[in-house]
């Protein structure tokens, strides 16, 4: 496995034993490590988790009576917050590392704290998106970041205007909530969709997407051409966003830098891959003999892009 050599001082080197790669469905991923005890020949393994902090929560052996304050306001002020934990495993044999499922392995963890990520504004973020709304068109952000620090953002490129409602079941029943807690709307509110948009900015997440399909699927086709902001969403629910547009009589453009937004890039009108540097050009030789592998649909537009 990999090796990680601290770079001052005398502690020891970790060997990261197993990887539990990143999902977008599961939002988290792990690894097991083990380094060198003070006995000689001695080897103790640890679990290590980071992900999403309302997934690893239910993880967690014991909750930070704060836990959920902390992230949430940094959250609302447009950060990325990973959450952090970890298990001592103890000694263990080759078949017991062999055998240790995923399930095992994130569970009963103790918290180590939350990673804090700052992503400013490019400067001419603004200026783009006032652009393309000067121009007619409907800017929407779609993303798999938590729905909090989506809404700051869109709020910071004007995507978003008036108070935004997110559809949430954090009560215990599904709801309309604004960001700020002032306003509180049932799902179907008396009005419709109108009570909805004449007044508010929306953001759906993925899991308020898959309660709307279950049990309110007019009322979100109706509603999708009007949301501001989907969050928290998987690969496929971004297909589902673009591919539903479509079929609504909408034209798409989607922007996407990275696998999660291919199958929306190829489903829309134009997609735009942002790339952080531009392709190798073939020689000319070479190009007139062999067919290019690109998309004839997908532009891709080199560094200096904006990647939110």
């Amino acid at each position: 496995g990999d090796v990680v050599t601290p770079r001052k001082g005398k502690r020891q080197s970790l060997k990261i034993m197993q990887r539990f790669h990143f999902s977008s469905a599961l939002k988290r991923m792990s690894i097991i490590a083990s380094h060198q005890t003070g006995a000689v020949g001695s080897t103790a393994y640890f679990a290590m988790v980071k992900g999403a902090p309302e997934i690893v929560r239910t993880m967690l052996r014991h909750v930070p009576h704060n836990y959920d304050s902390v992230h949430l306001n940094m959250s609302r002020q447009g950060a990325r917050v990973l959450a952090l934990a970890y298990r001592q495993l103890g000694e263990l044999t080759s078949r017991d590392l062999r055998s240790m499922a995923r399930e095992d392995v994130e569970s009963n963890l103790e918290f180590a704290g939350f990673l804090i990520i700052d992503c400013p504004l490019k400067s001419d973020s603004k200026a783009t998106v006032k652009n393309i709304r000067r121009a007619s068109h409907h800017v929407t952000m779609i993303t798999g970041d938590n729905p909090l620090t989506a809404c700051h953002v869109s709020k910071e490129l004007k995507i978003t205007r008036r108070t935004t409602l997110m559809l949430t079941s954090g009560s215990g029943d599904w709801q309309w909530e604004a960001v700020d807690g002032s306003v509180s709307l049932p799902v179907v509110p008396d009005g419709g969709k109108a009570a909805l948009v004449h007044s508010y900015d929306l953001c759906l997440t993925g899991g308020a997407m898959t309660y709307l399909n279950n049990s309110h699927k007019k009322f979100l086709d109706e509603l999708l051409p009007s949301v501001k902001v989907f969050a928290r969403v998987s690969p496929k629910q971004k297909e589902h966003v673009i591919t539903s547009l479509r079929n609504l009589g909408c034209f798409t453009l989607m922007c996407g830098d990275g696998t999660n937004d291919v199958g929306a890039l190829k489903h829309a009108h134009v997609g735009v891959a942002l790339m952080s540097s531009m392709p190798m050009r073939r020689t000319k030789s070479k190009a007139s003999s062999q067919e290019s592998s690109v998309d004839p649909d997908v532009c891709e537009m080199g560094s200096n892009v904006d990647r939110r």
